[in-house]
């Protein structure tokens, strides 16, 4: 543990050192800015090098590979969502709604139907004893 607290304490003031460096270079902040110092010009002689190298980049076919990709990733993508959203849209005023329902949904409501007023119907007998 010392060791670790030794170490974040070495970052932690190197880490606040840096910035102090620039400004201490600075004189003053308000002092004129110095005028520009005067232009010497040398002869420099260039030698020119034709190096052509295609090492670098990708090629025509490569690109062409990549956009070809992407577009099937995106048209593969669209079919999906179009397929999903067809399986699972609500049910328009022409289908019927017994096509989209399994056979025992229908009984299955009744019965649900059924217990919710028996229930009602014996909660309403309770409160009527409990008078």
């Amino acid at each position: 543990m010392p060791i670790r607290r030794s170490i974040a304490a070495l970052t932690v003031a190197a880490l606040l050192a840096l910035p102090v460096a620039p400004v201490l270079a600075q004189q003053t902040p308000f002092a004129p800015l110095p005028s520009e110092p005067a232009t010497t010009t040398q002869a420099t002689t260039s030698t020119t090098q034709t190096t052509t190298s295609t090492s670098g980049g990708i090629k025509t076919w490569q690109a062409l590979l990549i956009v070809v990709g992407g577009v099937v990733v995106i048209v593969g993508i669209g079919l999906f969502i179009a397929r999903d959203a067809r399986r699972r849209a609500p049910i328009t005023s022409g289908d019927s709604e017994a096509a989209h329902l399994d056979p025992s949904a229908h009984q299955r409501a009744q019965r649900s139907k059924q217990k919710t007023r028996a229930k009602q119907k014996a909660a309403r007998a309770q409160r009527r004893r409990n008078r």
